[in-house]
């Protein structure tokens, strides 16, 4: 895992609501291979974050939309 991918990794993960961390890192660890293989796309970001909600805690669930759409103007998509 590159060290930024390491960074977003803890800062997700700590808006993870107790219980969720094994199905939080699963989506993580798909994404981060998508990513480094250069399979990344918004698509993939949009379903990352439809799965990552429910397992948020309710106060993360404004950041973790805020973080995506960062994602996406920084892509330009």
């Amino acid at each position: 895992m590159e060290a930024y991918q390491q960074r977003f990794h803890d800062y997700l993960m700590s808006m993870v609501a107790p219980g969720n961390e094994s199905a939080a890192e699963e989506i993580l660890a798909r994404c981060f291979g998508d990513q480094n293989a250069g399979a990344f796309t918004q698509d993939t970001l949009g379903k990352a974050v439809a799965e990552l909600t429910p397992l948020l805690t309710p106060e993360s669930v404004a950041k973790l939309q805020a973080s995506a759409d960062g994602m996406t103007r920084k892509a330009g998509w």
